[in-house]
């Protein structure tokens, strides 16, 4: 083939060209005309160029990662054996340019006949290279000489096309174009999950895919949903669309796949809590997280990240199980909150840091993460530092739900799609294909697959469902969001008058009494109390005349700091345990609180919020008259200076006007238990109003 051959030496490289450009000739000055289209230099005595067919095409021939070159006719190396060289585009003489017609273009997809089919370039190259190769007559005529020096050109150009190219589109049917139709659906994906939708879709749709898949964590799909709603959502968990019902947006899905939320435990703490064989609650592990024996334990931001959003959810349920109001079960929770060393903390920055660092147990403590997360992070690294904990009072899943709009729900051709695709996730191919992603099959599927790794349990317990309230999810998600680690002095001002040993009834109905709920309640709210918190607390009245309107039960100071030996915070959870009402009536609620805030005006520290929290069952006794009372309270406001009153109306008796315009003057809030059993979610609200109030 020596005397066919092409000097591929002068091919440059950028792109690809589908099309044939046609050159006309020239009119350069000392070119001589070539019949076929080009015009060259003429020299004496150097013989010319064979002549070419008048209307063959010289064409860049297409090729990929190839600049496309012009097909030049040399002097022939041997009588009768012409040869072509690749000329670079950019080394074309000027007076070879392209004629005006656009180039030649193959035909769209839906108007090539159906007759048409597609011939390989293996069958076509062998027929187009024996013909080039066969020998002239020695004894042709000029004009035959042109023919075969056209025709020989025409197949060496169609058989470099062709085998840069791949199948020549010599009869082009349908189904010989390698063309798909465009998607009929919009599918958005939790990332980790986008891959086997990805294979399902070629799985139901053979060579076309019906649908396109973009990878989009679910916080931002929420964020978008209005703007951009897609034809099908699959986020990581259900508790994602429970916060999407609360914009509006109401839809439930088929669950495709599933991963339980666990906590990744460097493996010397789990094994002190008991695992493999034992694993520890959320309550477990909150308490220990509160007292220190966990020195480091980190939460992802429920409102961006789905392994923080499963946690809140997940120690809400734990917290809840105990019976208590639900006020009681949130400041739990939020006592655990106020312990995290980063309750911004991002999983898989965590994952990598902890083959890095030499202690895991100080560095990076223990996190929430999904299953899959783990064993993604565990199969990619070969790593045992990190076991995964299955907290059984509190185990909730990312179940990754399978939801269609209203427009697809209503559409014959696209809904039938949509079940096409959550089928094939409980069949086996899906069920292998989950596996091998380090996801489980949905809840019900036989083929009861399990992603292996060490660290990882094959089984676990009986899961705790999403709360179906979409107000339940926002409200927990929000109170841990908004929560902020802030310095506080407070003065906590009890009521302890005659009408706080009435009788009630608890939330289980039972008999108790105001006194009794206020001992429980404060108890849980001790708990919430940063380190860096400064406090005091008065009784009011006291329970013999004096010249004071107070008792003071627990003088100011750090909660770290010592009273009589003892913590600070030992002493007000002693003084709140033996809290019992006197037998006086008529509290001084005005005297009171006036002398609090003077009080915390005089120890008021930029640093630190300073305040008033005052909770009281009745009207004042007597001490002096309402108006007096707003009237001096408003005066001694000294805006340099803010201390707010926070006040809960504790029962039916209290008067909740005047302490709601108590606490407007002075920057605060009022909250109403006209019910005893409510108390603890006026505490709670008292709490978070006060965490944010200095951030607006």
């Amino acid at each position: 083939m020596a005397d066919a051959r092409h000097d591929s030496g002068d091919v440059g490289g950028t792109e690809r060209g589908d099309a044939t450009t046609e050159y006309r000739r020239g009119t350069a000055k000392g070119a001589a005309s070539v019949p076929g289209g080009l015009s060259s230099p003429y020299t004496p005595g150097v013989p010319r160029r064979p002549p070419a067919h008048p209307t063959l095409p010289y064409a860049p021939v297409p090729r990929r990662g190839v600049a496309p070159f012009v097909g030049e006719l040399l002097p022939p190396a041997m009588p009768g054996r012409p040869r072509l060289r690749r000329v670079p585009i950019d080394q074309v003489p000027a007076d070879r340019v392209p004629i005006d017609r656009p180039p030649v273009a193959r035909p769209p997809v839906d108007r090539v006949p159906a007759s048409h089919t597609a011939v390989g370039r293996a069958q076509v190259g062998r027929t187009i290279a024996g013909q080039a190769t066969a020998p002239l007559p020695s004894n042709h005529r000029r004009r035959e000489r042109g023919r075969h020096w056209a025709a020989v050109s025409g197949l060496l150009i169609g058989a470099l096309t062709i085998g840069v190219g791949g199948a020549t589109l010599i009869s082009q049917g349908p189904g010989a174009i390698g063309v798909c139709p465009p998607p009929i659906l919009r599918i958005v994906a939790a990332p980790e999950i986008a891959s086997p939708i990805r294979d399902a879709a070629k799985s139901i749709g053979g060579h076309c895919a019906p649908a396109a898949v973009a990878a989009q964590e679910p916080a931002e799909t929420v964020r978008d949903l209005e703007a951009h709603p897609p034809d099908v959502w699959v986020p990581s968990s259900t508790a994602w669309l429970r916060l999407a019902d609360a914009q509006g947006y109401r839809a439930a899905g088929t669950s495709l796949a599933r991963s339980p939320l666990v906590v990744a435990t460097p493996r010397p703490v789990a094994r002190s809590l008991g695992w493999p064989g034992r694993q520890p609650t959320w309550t477990e592990l909150a308490d220990r997280t509160y007292t220190g024996e966990i020195q480091r334990f980190s939460v992802p931001d429920p409102q961006r990240v789905t392994a923080g959003l499963l946690a809140v959810l997940g120690v809400d349920a734990a917290v809840g199980r105990g019976g208590d109001g639900p006020g009681a079960a949130r400041m739990r929770a939020l006592t655990f909150r106020s312990r995290l060393a980063d309750a911004d903390a991002d999983p898989a920055r965590l994952l990598r840091q902890v083959t890095a660092v030499p202690d895991p147990a100080r560095d990076v403590g223990l996190f929430p993460v999904t299953e899959q997360a783990l064993w993604s992070s565990l199969t990619e690294t070969g790593a045992r530092s990190l076991v995964a904990v299955y907290p059984p009072d509190g185990l909730v899943e990312a179940d990754y739900p399978l939801v269609a709009s209203d427009g697809v729900q209503h559409d014959a051709a696209r809904r039938p799609v949509v079940a096409r695709l959550g089928a094939w996730f409980r069949s086996g191919a899906g069920v292998r294909k989950l596996t091998e992603h380090g996801f489980r099959p949905p809840a019900g599927v036989a083929d009861a697959a399990v992603p292996v790794r060490d660290g990882l349990l094959p089984r676990y317990g009986l899961a705790s469902p999403i709360p179906p309230d979409a107000r339940a999810v926002t409200e927990a998600v929000t109170a841990w969001a908004r929560y902020q680690r802030m310095r506080f002095q407070a003065l906590l001002l009890v009521d302890q008058s005659a009408s706080m040993g009435d009788p009630v009834r608890d939330g289980a109905g039972d008999p108790t009494t105001k006194a009794a709920l206020l001992r429980e309640c404060a108890g849980e709210a001790v708990r919430l109390l940063g380190e860096d918190t400064s406090l005091a607390m008065w009784l009011f009245p006291p329970a013999r005349a004096s010249g004071t309107p107070f008792v003071e039960a627990v003088p100011f100071g750090p909660l770290d700091g010592a009273v009589g030996g003892v913590p600070r915070r030992t002493a007000l959870s002693r003084a709140l345990a033996d809290y019992q009402p006197t037998s006086r009536t008529g509290a001084p609620l005005h005297e009171a609180v006036l002398r609090a805030t003077d009080e915390m005006r005089q120890r008021y520290r930029s640093d630190e919020v300073t305040l008033v929290v005052v909770v009281t069952d009745g009207p004042d006794g007597g001490s002096s008259s309402r108006a007096s009372f707003l009237s001096k309270l408003a005066g001694d406001v000294d805006p340099s200076r803010p201390v707010p009153v926070f006040a809960v109306g504790y029962g039916p008796g209290a008067d909740m006007a005047t302490l709601r315009e108590a606490a407007r003057l002075t920057g605060g809030q009022a909250f109403a238990a006209a019910n005893p059993r409510d108390l603890d979610s006026a505490v709670l609200a008292v709490f978070l109003a006060a965490h944010q109030g200095r951030s607006g």
